[in-house]
Parts: C-alpha cells; sequence; structure tokens
C-alpha cells in the first residue's frame, strides 16, 4: 500500500483520484461479496465501441480497458505504464488497484497523470473536487459508506446523503420481524396501508421502489440500506428479478405502461410501498405524472417519494435520454414551480376561496386534488424535492375550517 506524504497543488484531479482510490483500494474489494446481486441484473448493454464520454451511464456489461499511467521516480524521471482494467468488474477493479500499487513498490515511483482512467469515472471526480473525498469518508452514516462502497452516484456525485438518511432511516427496520418471508406483522411500523381497499389488514412485504436503474448501483445500495425489505425497480431497457428484487420494464413517458405495471399485478394489494425514488427519464412532464399516479395509488400512508434530478427544469438546450430540455428559470413546466405552489396546498385552509382557485389555475389538473391533499411535507434540496405523505391520522386535520377566517 502506497502511503503519501505530501501532494503537490499542481498535481492533475485525476491523479489525485487514482491515488485515493489506491489508497482505498480495501474499501472497494468488501463489494465483491455482493457480485451475486449484480451478476442477478440482465440488461441491454453497449459494447466499447459505442462508450463515449457524452453517455450519461456506463455500460453495465464487462470490458477490457488497457490505461496508461505516468510514474515519477524519486529523481524526478517520466515513465509510463500501461495496467489493464476490466470495467465493472468488481474483482478485476480491486486487482488494478493492487497492481499498480505493486509496481510503485517495486520501482520506487509515484503515479502523476492517469487522464484516460479518470475519465471513465466522471462521479468521483465531481465529488472529489467539490467536497473530498476524506470529507465523504468522514461521514459516519450507513447511506454514505453504502453508497461509496457500491459507487452510486447518489452520494460520489449527488450528494444526497445530505438529505436522504433523516427522511428514510426510519423505515430500515421495517419487516425485522418477519424479514419479508412470514406473516406476522411489525407493530412499530409508522407506514400505513394505502386506503385502496384491496388490501388485508395485516402486512406480507415491506418494500421500495425505484424508477431508473441503470448499471444496478443503487439497487445494491437499498438491498444492502433496507436489510428486510424487497425492492422493486422499473426501467425503460431492464427486466430482471432475483432474491428480493424485481425490476419491470416500462416507458416511464408512458404513464399508462407505468400504471399498468400495478393495475395488472398484485403488487398493491400484498406489498406496504414505504419509499418511492424517481430516477428515471429526468424530464419534468413525466417526474410528475409519475408522482400524481404512484404518490396516490401506490405509496403506503406515511410513505416518503423522492424525486432526483430536478435541474433539468433548468436547462433550456440540448436533452437527455433522447428528450429535448426546452425549460428554464420559472419555466410554467417546471416541476420546481410546481411544487411551489403545491407548498401553499399544505396550508390551504388559510386560503381564501378565491385564491384557492388561483391554487387550481396554477396547477392546471397536472396534479390530481386527491394527491394534493395527500402530501404531509415538501422539502427541497439540491437536486431533489422529497415529499412525504400524511398519516390515516394526519388525514383527520383536512377540510378544517380556518378559525382565524376573519383574518384572511
Amino acid at each position: 500500500m502506497i502511503t503519501l506524504i505530501a501532494v503537490q497543488s499542481t498535481m492533475s484531479l485525476s491523479l489525485v483520484l487514482l491515488l485515493i482510490l489506491i489508497y482505498a483500494s480495501h474499501h472497494y474489494s468488501v463489494a465483491a461479496e455482493h457480485d451475486n446481486h449484480h451478476q442477478l441484473i440482465t440488461i441491454d448493454t453497449l459494447g466499447l465501441d459505442t462508450y463515449d464520454d457524452n453517455l450519461s451511464h456506463a455500460p453495465l456489461d464487462d470490458y477490457y480497458l488497457s490505461i496508461p499511467i505516468e510514474f515519477m521516480d524519486k529523481d524526478g524521471q517520466l515513465r509510463q505504464e500501461k495496467f489493464g482494467y476490466m470495467r465493472s468488474s468488481l474483482t478485476t477493479s480491486h486487482n488494478f488497484y493492487e497492481s499498480v500499487v505493486q509496481y510503485c513498490n517495486d520501482n520506487h515511483v509515484v503515479p502523476v497523470d492517469c487522464r484516460l482512467f479518470a475519465k471513465t469515472i466522471r462521479g468521483y471526480i465531481a465529488s472529489i473536487e467539490s467536497v473530498g473525498y476524506n470529507d465523504l469518508i468522514g461521514d459516519a452514516s450507513d447511506f454514505t459508506q453504502l453508497g461509496l462502497k457500491y459507487a452510486t452516484d447518489k452520494v460520489t456525485h449527488h450528494g444526497y446523503q445530505r438529505y436522504y438518511p433523516r427522511f428514510i432511516e426510519q423505515y430500515r427496520s421495517l419487516g425485522a420481524e418477519n424479514d419479508i418471508s412470514g406473516s406476522s406483522v411489525n407493530s412499530h411500523t409508522t407506514v400505513e396501508g394505502n386506503g385502496s381497499g384491496s388490501k388485508s389488514d395485516h402486512v406480507t412485504t415491506y418494500a421500495m421502489l425505484e424508477i431508473g436503474i441503470a448499471t444496478g448501483k443503487s439497487l445494491l445500495l437499498w438491498l444492502d440500506y433496507f436489510p428486510h425489505a424487497f425492492i422493486y425497480g422499473i426501467d425503460k431497457d431492464i427486466e430482471s428479478a432475483g432474491d428480493r428484487f424485481r425490476i419491470m420494464k416500462a416507458d416511464q413517458g408512458e404513464i399508462a405502461e407505468i400504471k399498468s405495471i400495478f393495475e395488472h399485478s398484485d403488487i398493491i394489494q400484498h406489498d406496504h410501498i414505504f419509499l418511492i425514488i424517481d430516477d428515471g427519464s429526468h424530464i419534468p412532464e413525466h417526474q410528475i405524472s409519475t408522482f400524481d399516479y404512484l404518490f396516490n395509488h401506490v405509496l403506503a400512508y406515511g410513505g416518503c417519494y423522492i424525486i432526483e434530478d430536478i435541474e433539468t427544469s433548468y436547462w433550456t438546450r440540448e436533452g437527455i435520454y433522447d428528450h429535448v430540455t426546452r425549460y428554464g428559470y420559472h419555466h410554467t413546466k417546471s416541476i420546481i414551480e410546481l411544487f411551489k405552489y403545491l407548498a401553499d396546498d399544505i396550508n390551504i385552509e388559510c386560503l381564501t376561496e378565491a385564491n384557492r382557485g388561483l391554487q387550481d389555475d396554477y396547477i392546471d389538473g397536472r396534479v390530481s386534488l386527491l394527491t394534493r391533499q395527500l402530501i404531509s411535507s415538501i422539502t427541497f434540496g439540491q437536486n431533489c424535492i422529497i415529499i412525504t405523505k400524511k398519516t390515516l391520522f394526519e388525514m383527520k386535520y383536512n377540510n378544517r375550517r380556518y378559525r382565524y377566517n376573519h383574518n384572511l
């Protein structure tokens, strides 16, 4: 293992990345123990010849990269060597770090440049540049540690660990008493049935749902973070199943496909879905229509709904996943602007009839009245919106007459 005493300030960011990863290589070897989850995923893969830096997600399949690294010896002389790296293979990636360490120790050199390798893991570069890897490692939360372990950009780039644990940590013990395979009910749950009338009074399975699976890194995170829950996924290109997870194929841009998954299956009848995360198309219209349906019909009372990647509401050009993005600051179709209006719905009893009418005009039917009445809280975070659903007890506060109505 290389121990670094000092790093020159002029050293490239990619080099710092490499050195940090070498130093922390033992951290990534642990993930190999969970590689069975990774192997269970099937996906339409992209070949090496189609991969470039413009892709938002790297291919899932393993492929070989020859990584040139420049080293400097104690006399300041430079040399370059190439090291083989099998992308997405946890075992070979660990071997890559080990081989670089061995080379440095044998030749008494340190790496000084590794641009090509750095470009394949842009998420880590962004985090190191803005936060610092040591700061991330210093975060004691399980969510951060597991996010780093499985290299999901929820932690390495977005920094969602700043928000998520305070909303979802409470759900981690759900199902512990029956471990999703028995019939006993966890009596300490704060998540209640969705009121559809088709659920029994007893919980059979606690579950979460994520839209957008991509390479499956967040799937590994959720399997580990919620050890007693079942993990559902929806993805445009993936259909797969394994122990404790099931990925269903649907296009988020076609809300009918999303609805058909739940209206023609027993998921709602037999599962209490306590958490839904939208990491799908990132298109505001899709995010809104998906929220309106899933929050109302699928998420359990007392559950949490998280919409990621709301940054696209600020985009005015180009696009993502074959969809154009023509929005911008205060755009009428922005999901951010919509949820600003929905925040007033939380205090609807304080609005005059005229202002309630304005609320309806602003929201313009994009979110149904029933969905609006189910919102308990809205939290805006950097590049995400977190919405909690009312418990049955909270529903008792709906439709009250405001006691200071004369002051409005």
